[in-house]
């Protein structure tokens, strides 16, 4: 599965996927001599076998303007979360993807729920240290999370952090596969 792909990502060249704005899957793979493909797909499935094609022929092929629901773990995370670098990492022989994304930090839940029940706001401190406002808005009928503390603890706890994993397989269809088994749902 994905031959041309596969020889790309062999040869040095490195994948980067993410979501457009608009939900669009997109592949762009960079070699090391300057020869740039892209694909665009409704799904991350869609997005490799156009980019699979483009490599073939040499041309960008469909452009989308929106993307599609997710068909997969792997596709909701490409979508929801962020994006990813998939390399071929020649020293263990395996095609590695590192998920890239923003893990923002919110007040506990079950304040959250506790402050939309009664209507009261709660002042908390959560297990990293970080100190929330959890306030009702009642002409919105929602709910207002601020991280308290002066300026300079804002800046050692800060609001969102960035972070990555990295899973490997012998191939792209295998990795593809365990991607699917390892991911967590995730619901948008």
């Amino acid at each position: 599965m994905y031959p041309e792909i596969a020889k790309k990502l062999i040869n040095g060249a490195k994948i980067h996927g993410f979501s457009s704005g608009g939900g669009v899957r997109v592949l762009r793979i960079d070699n090391m001599v300057g020869e740039t493909y892209y694909a665009e797909g409704a799904n991350i499935d869609e997005a490799f076998l156009e980019l699979e094609k483009n490599i073939k022929t040499g041309k960008q092929g469909i452009c989308y303007m929106t993307g599609g629901y997710a068909n997969g773990k792997f596709d909701a995370w490409t979508r929801v979360q962020g994006g990813f670098d998939m390399v071929y990492n020649s020293q263990s022989g395996m095609v590695e993807v590192a998920l890239n994304w923003t893990h923002y930090h919110h007040a506990p839940r079950e304040v959250v729920e506790t402050v939309r029940q009664t209507k009261q706001s709660m002042t908390v401190t959560d297990t990293t240290g970080r100190t929330w406002l959890v306030s009702y808005l009642h002409r919105m009928n929602g709910i207002m999370c601020e991280q308290l503390g002066t300026e300079e603890e804002r800046k050692n706890l800060p609001y969102s952090e960035k972070r990555h994993m990295t899973f490997g397989a012998e191939s792209i269809s295998d990795l593809l596969v365990s991607l699917e088994t390892c991911l967590p749902s995730i619901q948008y």
